[in-house]
């Protein structure tokens, strides 16, 4: 019944999330270059949040069911998962200045599409 409520929980959130996100973006369209970046990073933050919950959730329901040994391996895989993307992201490669102009390019051309697709709007 637990895991039930759970992933009603989850699937309420996800919803509430893409409404808001809906609202938001028909509410304040934006016409500059830093938009899609904008709406990534707002992606990945909501997508971090929520990840971050379900494991606690998680942990807790092992916790309080006496599964003491399989709450301290989730903790141990999460932080080693942590750790690995950290001294990933220190052993990344700069992104050279040629690289950065065709991003910037890309998304100006994404963007464009759209407008004249009527995709954001």
């Amino acid at each position: 019944m637990k895991k039930l409520t759970y992933l009603l929980v989850a699937i309420a959130l996800l919803a509430l999330g893409w409404f808001v996100g809906r609202r938001t973006a028909q509410a304040a369209p934006k016409n500059d270059q830093s938009s899609v970046a904008s709406e990534v990073l707002k992606a990945q933050m909501f997508n971090n949040a929520f990840s971050e919950v379900t494991l606690s959730e998680t942990i807790i329901e092992q916790l309080d069911s006496g599964r003491v040994d399989d709450a301290r391996r989730m903790l141990r895989t999460h932080q080693d998962g942590c750790i690995f993307a950290l001294d990933n992201s220190l052993d990344s490669s700069t992104i050279s200045a040629q690289d950065m102009a065709a991003l910037r390019d890309l998304n100006v051309s994404i963007q464009s599409s759209q407008r004249n697709e009527g995709w954001g709007s």
